[in-house]
């Protein structure tokens, strides 16, 4: 079966498959508080982060793809290059830019809204977020996605996450799901957190915008557009 190479394609695949993790907010009761949420509806927050990374995980290597079959490469090239485990926005960008050549930068003034924990409260205000801490966070949301998928643990309520580690001595500590401002803070120890609706809202949102930011640079590459108005910004959840 031939690798798409239409971007707008690419796009649609990746905007259909968050129609589910999109629509399990629904399920949410109508009061939204920011602590705890009641025992049945918490296995939603896990559900939608890990359905959220799982489509961009598939958009990343589709789009990448297509990127270097537009370019001329052959198979081997596509293979060894486009073959992504648990990427965020920014290992697909440093693909893009060391396998492809594309540098993907964000619009002048871009920024997309984030619920973000104030202080030590229980309460999460929006904030606008810029590109480059867009492309952080993603990076630690990739790590709670890692937590989840192996269930080193439940993500159903306060837990103790693991913490970061180093990737080797030379090199600077490695994203964590501890890092600030992803998940709930609810206990004085820092690697007690919790996966609750706001930080879930969150990494939706990270991901589906910083997608469309990263397919319309790359569509602009080969001097075409895509409409992303299709991915699903989950702005009014």
């Amino acid at each position: 079966m031939p690798i798409e190479v239409d971007f707008q394609t690419v796009v649609d695949k990746y905007a259909r498959a968050l129609n589910g993790p999109s629509r399990l907010f629904s399920l949410w009761p109508g009061k939204r508080g920011p602590g705890k949420p009641a025992e049945k509806y918490s296995a939603l927050c896990s559900a939608v982060v890990l359905g959220v990374t799982g489509a961009f995980e598939a958009f990343a290597e589709d789009l990448l793809a297509a990127a270097l079959i537009r370019q001329g490469h052959g198979w081997a090239q596509v293979a060894a290059n486009a073959d992504l485990t648990n990427p965020s926005l920014k290992t697909l960008r440093e693909k893009l830019s060391t396998s492809a050549g594309i540098d993907v930068i964000s619009p002048p003034g871009w920024s997309v809204k984030l619920p973000i924990q104030s202080g030590t409260s229980t309460a999460w205000k929006e904030r606008p977020v810029e590109w480059g801490e867009v492309l952080a966070r993603s990076a630690s949301w990739i790590e709670v996605r890692h937590c989840l998928a192996h269930g080193v643990v439940t993500g159903l309520g306060a837990e103790r996450w693991p913490g970061p580690v180093n990737k080797g001595k030379h090199d600077k500590v490695m994203p964590t799901a501890n890092d600030d401002n992803i998940l709930a803070k609810v206990a004085r120890d820092p690697a007690v957190r919790g996966l609750f609706l706001w930080p879930t809202v969150s990494c939706a949102r990270t991901f589906s915008s910083g997608a469309a930011v990263i397919a319309s640079t790359v569509a602009e590459e080969f001097g075409e557009t895509v409409d992303v108005s299709r991915i699903p910004d989950f702005a009014k959840v």
